[in-house]
């Protein structure tokens, strides 16, 4: 139970410093995001990725997007495509796994993911922007290739 209370207080601030820091660099005032549309387009987007669909994935993101996995980057969609196009059709399958927690245009997810006979949970950080992911994050918390740190310490 420490654990839980733990890792929700990580998640929470991780949430809040993500949130914080999205609205002082967007420019704009953040949209204000529900969970119903969050978790709409987390899942297609995560659909997408699972079938392979490298162009649907593609239109999910916004054209100076930033997607961190694991300790690499990845920055628009014609780099987050090709990334996605050298795994291969069917190299990536992912699924939401909790509900969807909103803080201003931020929304985060706990997933399971594998790939090439891996399995993982992650946590998924979203910047949302107009039905688009500006940013993500993912951090594998268990299993895969490796926990990205802190977790990778024995929160588990």
């Amino acid at each position: 139970m420490k654990k839980l209370a733990l890792l929700a207080a990580v998640l929470l601030l991780g949430v809040v410093a993500v949130s914080a820091h999205a609205r002082t660099h967007a420019g704009a005032a953040p949209l204000v995001l529900t969970p119903g549309h969050a978790s709409a387009t987390i899942d297609k987007l995560l659909a997408a990725q699972t079938a392979g669909d490298v162009e649907t994935m593609a239109t999910m993101y916004t054209s100076s997007a930033v997607v961190w996995q694991n300790g690499n980057t990845y920055t628009g969609t014609a780099q987050i495509r090709e990334h996605n196009k050298e795994a291969g059709p069917n190299a990536y399958r992912a699924k939401r796994i909790s509900p969807v927690i909103v803080t201003g245009n931020v929304a985060t997810i706990y997933e399971r993911a594998g790939a090439a006979g891996m399995s993982w949970l992650a946590l998924g950080v979203y910047q949302l922007q107009g039905g688009h992911v500006a940013r993500s994050w993912e951090f594998i918390l268990r299993g895969g290739p490796g926990s990205t740190r802190p977790f990778d310490k024995g929160l588990w």
